[in-house]
């Protein structure tokens, strides 16, 4: 009905169903996308979490650049923002926030180590959500998050250096893992082959902007792997 935009690639929706404006509840704001800075597409709270621009997105076309099959990427990408959304999430708790969204410096290590010695995907998704934070939410810490400075924290927008940093180091990671569990490197694609795209991707805020880009990207992979 072209009320919202559908993802079929993650199987979710990018926005609220306008719908549930008949049934809201009271106990909340009347501005429903208050807590996202009126971004409800690429912003899901304030207080500890990339969006799902990066950890679901991104690291899809990462995990498929890296060589991992488009079912597998999903599902590496799925888990990796899954930890925002189910009991981990940065809601949860000060002890979730420092486990899961504010890390320590060898938390990224030791979720590292646990994927390489059971070899499980969720493992790998845990740790990519765990690493990509590392980056944005360093200098804060696990009791308020980065609340008092909303969302721009992991806005990649506002600092798209370090934003690709981070790409291009969970891309590393990602060929890493491949190598671990022998995925086929004819399969893999350069990171310099993408490597403009995702920097027009990080740079924008606009979800059909990121929605396009991402199309080009994985257009440019296949075409890349077919010509191999």
């Amino acid at each position: 009905m072209q009320a919202r935009f559908y993802a079929p690639m993650w199987g979710r929706f990018l926005n609220p169903d306008p719908a549930r404006d008949q049934h809201f509840d009271m106990t909340q704001s009347w501005n429903i996308y208050s807590y996202v800075q009126n971004h409800p597409a690429m912003r899901i709270d304030p207080t500890g979490q990339y969006g799902i621009d990066v950890h679901l997105m991104m690291t899809t076309v990462l995990a498929r650049a890296a060589g991992f099959s488009s079912e597998i990427a999903t599902s590496i990408g799925r888990e990796a923002q899954l930890v925002d959304d189910d009991e981990r999430g940065p809601y949860r708790g000060t002890l979730q926030r420092l486990l899961w969204h504010f890390p320590e410096k060898n938390r990224p290590k030791e979720l590292w180590n646990k994927f390489e010695y059971s070899k499980n995907i969720n493992d790998l998704g845990q740790f990519i959500h765990v690493f990509q934070d590392s980056f944005s939410h360093a200098g804060y810490g696990p009791v308020i998050g980065h609340g008092l400075a909303m969302h721009n924290p992991d806005d990649t927008s506002l600092r798209p250096e370090l934003a690709m940093s981070m790409a291009e180091k969970t891309y590393n990671k990602l060929i890493d893992a491949a190598q671990l569990l022998e995925i086929n490197k004819k399969s893999q694609i350069k990171f310099n082959n993408i490597k403009k795209l995702l920097y027009e991707y990080i740079t924008t805020d606009n979800i059909e902007n990121k929605q396009n880009i991402l199309l080009n990207i994985n257009n440019k992979i296949d075409i890349i792997n077919n010509n191999q």
